[in-house]
C-alpha cells in the first residue's frame, strides 16, 4: 500500500473532533508529508515496535506508544525488554 497523504488529510478533516492517534504499519507512510498532516490536525503518530527503525516523530501535544510484544506474545523476553529500553531512550 502506498502512502496517500491526501486521503489521510481528508479523513482527519472529516473525523469527529477528538484526539486521534494513527498507527502506520507500512514504512512508506513514515514521511515528512504525513507527519506535517498529523501535526496540522493535532493527531499523534503511534510509535510502535512493528517496523524496524520506526521514526519517532512527535506530531501532537501528547504521545501514543504501542508495543506489541515479542511476536504478539503478550510478554517480553529479556532481549525484547532491552530493545524497548533502547527505543525509549533514543
Amino acid at each position: 500500500m502506498k502512502a496517500d497523504p491526501d486521503r489521510l488529510a481528508a479523513f482527519l478533516k472529516a473525523a469527529p473532533s477528538t484526539r486521534w492517534a494513527v498507527e502506520f504499519r507500512v514504512p512508506r507512510w513514515l514521511c515528512d508529508g504525513v507527519f506535517a498532516i498529523l501535526k496540522e490536525h493535532g493527531s499523534a503518530l503511534c510509535i510502535h515496535d512493528m517496523i524496524d527503525n520506526h521514526r519517532r516523530v512527535i506530531t501532537a501535544g501528547w504521545v501514543y506508544l504501542c508495543f506489541h510484544g515479542d511476536r504478539y506474545g503478550g510478554c517480553y523476553s529479556h532481549q525484547y525488554r532491552l530493545k524497548l529500553q533502547r527505543i525509549c531512550s533514543a
